[in-house]
């Protein structure tokens, strides 16, 4: 099997890559590693252009096989793994014990050269488009599913358990009338509803948002889509005002894996992409624009 490479640069032409040529694993190692991730950081955060490049290695084989690793900030490397109708998204955090197996960036690499990424990482299938005398354009799609709900109902639950503990606080408040048992409720209550109401409401209101949603991002011609059952919006980067993307930085917090992509049109339109639909993290890497990074209390 041969591997190839190619770079691209904050500072290159906009959306061009650099083939670099054939290369082997010890040297696809070497070359991440002694690639200038910080001195590129470093430009983005100095850029005043609205739609830079990201600093971006892909490899990719002779079988259609690619990763793609970028870097926004120091904390982590996105990579996306494409395969003809395949695709897979990793967060790989910097510090590797927030990374699940203590995996890092260097592991996955090997794992691609070593073909057997699709053993190892769970894939999606991209869905393909062919319009007459035009080739196969493939698209990134993510859309709301039951399963993508998993964390959030694991959440929910644990937000309802403790709003139970608030309600019993409520009624040690009703019927305390001795022994300051009152108070011991009055703690119970404040504490419970603070930590167990905002990720219930967070739950209905993304379930409300994304409920019937499907978001699209066509990758040969840079466009977006966006529908659910009221609407369909479809627009490009420079049409895009602004978009944030609001967490939770707190893990304390039962509602830490909640996640929302606030993304504002110059015509005024605004859309929600809640982690409902997906990863958002993977969603923003494959759009590959710039946003806002905002810790919330509250993530909406």
């Amino acid at each position: 099997m041969i591997f190839k490479w190619k770079i691209q640069r904050v500072e290159s032409e906009y959306n061009t890559y650099e083939e670099k040529g054939e290369i082997d694993f010890s040297r696809a190692i070497d070359e991440f590693q002694n690639f200038p991730w910080e001195e590129q950081i470093e430009l983005m955060k100095e850029s005043k252009s609205e739609f830079e490049n990201a600093p971006i290695i892909i490899f990719y084989n002779d079988r259609n096989q690619k990763i793609i690793i970028s870097i926004s900030d120091f904390e982590a490397f996105n990579i996306s793994y494409e395969s003809g109708s395949k695709y897979a998204y990793l967060k790989i955090f910097s510090d590797i014990n927030k990374n699940k197996e203590n995996i890092c960036a260097e592991d996955v690499i090997a794992i691609f050269f070593e073909g057997k990424f699709e053993e190892i990482f769970e894939c999606i299938e991209v869905e393909d488009t062919e319009e007459p005398q035009e080739p196969i354009k493939k698209n990134i799609v993510f859309r709301f599913k039951i399963k993508n709900t998993y964390d959030g109902i694991f959440s929910l639950f644990v937000s309802l358990m403790i709003f139970s503990v608030g309600l019993m606080g409520l009624w040690l408040i009703y019927i305390g009338d001795r022994d300051n048992i009152w108070m011991v409720g009055l703690f119970m209550a404040s504490f419970s509803f603070v930590f167990s109401l905002p990720g219930i409401i967070l739950f209905f209101v993304y379930l409300r948002l994304n409920h019937d949603s499907t978001f699209i991002i066509d990758k040969d011609s840079n466009t977006f889509v966006y529908r659910d059952s009221k609407k369909e919006l479809k627009f490009t980067k420079k049409e895009i005002d602004f978009c944030k993307l609001r967490y939770v930085e707190n893990e304390r917090r039962p509602w830490a894996d909640y996640s929302c992509i606030i993304i504002k049109l110059k015509n005024g339109q605004k859309l929600y992409l809640s982690f409902f639909m997906g990863e958002t993290d993977a969603i923003l890497h494959e759009m590959n624009i710039r946003y806002e990074k905002i810790n919330s209390f509250i993530p909406i």
